[in-house]
């Protein structure tokens, strides 16, 4: 049985490294725009709670894509 869990564990490793480096350009760009809406938009609350969960979206991604990945023992 554990045999099994492990081969799952390292499908979903090396399914996460194949999503992570497709997004590979993209997750840059995205973090760059982030910065840069942050850098040059209103310092206002919402602006602010905008950049915020666009922000704390890309960070889930990012990380469930590396804790998949270190699950599966996939390196980064």
């Amino acid at each position: 049985m554990s045999e099994g869990i492990s081969e799952e564990l390292r499908r979903k490793g090396v399914a996460a490294s194949t999503i992570r480096e497709a997004l590979g350009e993209w997750r840059t760009q995205e973090m760059l725009r982030i910065i840069a809406k942050l850098a040059k938009g209103p310092a206002t609350l919402e602006s602010l709670l905008e950049v915020q969960s666009e922000a704390k979206a890309f960070h889930k991604l990012t990380h469930e894509l590396e804790l998949a990945m270190q699950n599966g023992g996939v390196e980064s």
